[in-house]
């Protein structure tokens, strides 16, 4: 059964469309906002054949934060974005904006934390759900899984399961938040 808190997507590549795909099923996700401009790319593509409305952005504009603070809606999801989040916009959702992270943070902030813990030697990472704040992949942890890093994986392997698991891990979450 659907919740019914409608929910606003931000997000930029096909990695993250396990959460796509979860919000809409599970909840009532309004639009999607991606940085992704061509209709043949992932998230375009996944919102047309599902009717999903979506937007294509490659910066916060006056007139992009306006159309995004008039939609009041409660609650945001942020995965694999790409864009600062300006405060004007994180203030405009009542609950904030949930971040889906390939890591566990505070450990390997930042746009690549996958291929920094592969990098690093680590054996392990995971996946980290915060409330996003004003400051880069901090904020409030409200869930936390791992995830081991096998000799086979590759950075793209290992977001596929990081956001794999981040959508489960999602599904969890968002219920008792909401």
């Amino acid at each position: 059964m659907k919740q019914k808190a409608p929910i606003i997507f931000f997000g930029s590549s096909k990695l993250v469309l396990p959460i796509i795909e979860t919000l809409n099923n599970n909840y009532d996700l309004k639009i999607v906002v991606t940085t992704e401009r061509e209709s043949s790319q992932a998230i375009p593509a996944y919102c047309n054949k599902h009717q999903i409305p979506h937007i294509s952005i490659q910066q916060f504009n006056n007139t992009t934060i306006q159309q995004l603070a008039s939609y009041k809606f409660p609650l945001a999801v942020l995965a694999d974005f790409g864009l600062i989040v300006p405060d004007e916009v994180l203030n405009a959702f009542p609950k904030g904006i949930i971040n889906v992270h390939p890591s566990l943070l505070p450990k390997f902030r930042g746009p690549t934390p996958v291929q920094s813990a592969i990098l690093a030697g680590e054996k392990e990472t995971g996946v980290s759900i915060i409330r996003l704040d004003n400051a880069v992949d901090h904020g409030p942890l409200l869930a936390q899984e791992k995830e081991p890093i096998s000799d086979e994986d590759t950075a793209e392997t290992l977001h596929e399961k990081l956001f794999t698991k981040g959508a489960e891990l999602l599904s969890k979450v968002l219920p008792d938040y909401i």
